[in-house]
C-alpha cells in the first residue's frame, strides 16, 4: 500500500482503542491520534457494584466539566463485562475450573443491557459463559480482548 493510500485509510478509518485505563478525561490526545471511540476502564477490577458505579458517576461528572473536552457520549456507560476472571452472580470467569456459564441473574443482566443499549463485553468470561451470553443476547456481544485457547498451524 502506498503512503498516500495508507494515510487516507488512516484518516477515514474508525479507530477504537479497546482497552484504556484511567485516563484523566482529556480527549485531546485520542483525537490527535485519530481515535474515534475509547473503551475506558473507570474502576478497579475488584470493585464491588456500588463502588464501580460511584466511580463511573465521578468520571462522568469530571468529563462534563467545561474545561475537559469529551469524546463519544460524555462517558456514559455503553459497554460492560459480565465478570473479570472469577465467578460472580452473573457468570463464571475464564479462571474458574467449573466453567458453569451464565447464571439466571446473568441472563437477566444481559437482557437489561440489551434494552439499555449497553454492549455486553465477554472478555474475561469462561468459554461456556461466552457462548451462552451470545445465545441470549438480542444484540451483538463483543470480546474486546482475549487470548487464543489454541493455535493451529
Amino acid at each position: 500500500m502506498s503512503m498516500p493510500a495508507a494515510e487516507r485509510l488512516s484518516r477515514e478509518a474508525l479507530v477504537i482503542d479497546g482497552l484504556t485505563s484511567y485516563g484523566d478525561g482529556d480527549a485531546a490526545g485520542f483525537k490527535a491520534a485519530g481515535i474515534a471511540l475509547v473503551n475506558m476502564t473507570v474502576s478497579h477490577f475488584e470493585a464491588d457494584f456500588e463502588t464501580a458505579f460511584d466511580q463511573l458517576a465521578e468520571r462522568r461528572a469530571r468529563l462534563k466539566a467545561p474545561d475537559k473536552p469529551v469524546a463519544a457520549d460524555r462517558a456514559g456507560l455503553r459497554i460492560a463485562q459480565l465478570t473479570y476472571n472469577q465467578r460472580n452472580l452473573a457468570s463464571d470467569g475464564c479462571l474458574e475450573a467449573a466453567d458453569s456459564g451464565v447464571s439466571a441473574p446473568g441472563e437477566q443482566a444481559v437482557a437489561v443491557m440489551n434494552q439499555l443499549g449497553i454492549v455486553v463485553d465477554l472478555s474475561h468470561v469462561g468459554e461456556r459463559a461466552c457462548l451462552r451470553a451470545c445465545e441470549v443476547s438480542t444484540t451483538p456481544a463483543l470480546v474486546t480482548h482475549a487470548t487464543a485457547k489454541a493455535i493451529a498451524w
